[in-house]
């Protein structure tokens, strides 16, 4: 009888079992899915932890035009109708400096009663740190004469526009004793409001200079040739008697 050739067959140790690899097969799995969720929830702290210190690292603001000290309320050009509602955008600039401005974020206004006012909540200056010294504005604008400020103010239409100065604050923000979000205070205590008149553009202008000197000219009998002199004469006395 031919014995069969084992040499490639698998050495057991002698207590080695079907039912002792099928537990410590199910035991190396229930670890290895164990690891994982652990390692996947410590991916996920360290994420959140990352963006909180992110998020705290950056100079922050409130975006609202009332609060302690200052109150500025937005109207039309009419003075009376505040303004209400999305049709009726405000955005936040910031930045370190008041030549380095960018935008921040942009908000519609309340409607009813709030009208005139927006509320933008906290927003953050990237390139601010928290408790320094941040540089902003606030534009609004019109979006039935463009849908941003640069398009409402070109429009060249009344009640299109109104741009604050720029202003200086001390953000809000930090992580080792924090402090609230930075009010806008350099509006101060009085409504403004959006653009009475068109802004004159430099064609305008040139069209209106042509214009006056068209009518002077039409005036002088349309041309360009002095007038003749007087009849009248001077006669000079002659030397010669």
């Amino acid at each position: 009888m031919k014995r069969a050739n084992v040499g490639n067959w698998p050495v057991f140790p002698p207590d080695y079992s079907l039912e002792t690899s099928t537990v410590s097969g199910l035991c190396y799995s229930a670890t290895v899915r164990k690891r994982n969720q652990i390692m996947k929830t410590f991916l996920l702290a360290l994420l959140v932890l990352t963006t909180t210190v992110s998020a705290h690292s950056q100079g922050t603001v409130l975006f609202i035009n009332i609060g302690p000290g200052f109150n500025a309320p937005v109207y039309g050009s009419d003075g009376v109708t505040a303004l209400s509602g999305s049709q009726f955008m405000a955005e936040l600039l910031g930045g370190p400096s008041v030549n380095n401005l960018a935008s921040i974020a942009a908000t519609g206004f309340l409607t009813g009663a709030q009208g005139g006012y927006f509320n933008g909540g906290t927003q953050t200056i990237n390139s601010v740190a928290p408790q320094a010294t941040a540089w902003v504005g606030v534009r609004v604008w019109n979006t039935a004469s463009g849908s941003s400020f640069l398009q409402a103010q070109a429009s060249g239409l009344p009640n299109s526009w109104w741009q604050s100065p720029v202003f200086s604050i001390v953000t809000g923000g930090g992580i080792i004793n924090p402090a609230a979000p930075a009010p806008l205070t350099g509006f101060g205590t009085s409504p403004v409001f959006l653009n009475s008149v068109p802004e004159p553009s430099t064609i305008a202008l040139a069209a209106l200079g042509a214009a006056v000197v068209s009518f002077r000219f039409l005036r002088r009998g349309g041309s360009a040739v002095s007038k003749p002199l007087s009849r009248h004469c001077f006669c000079i006395p002659s030397q010669n008697r």
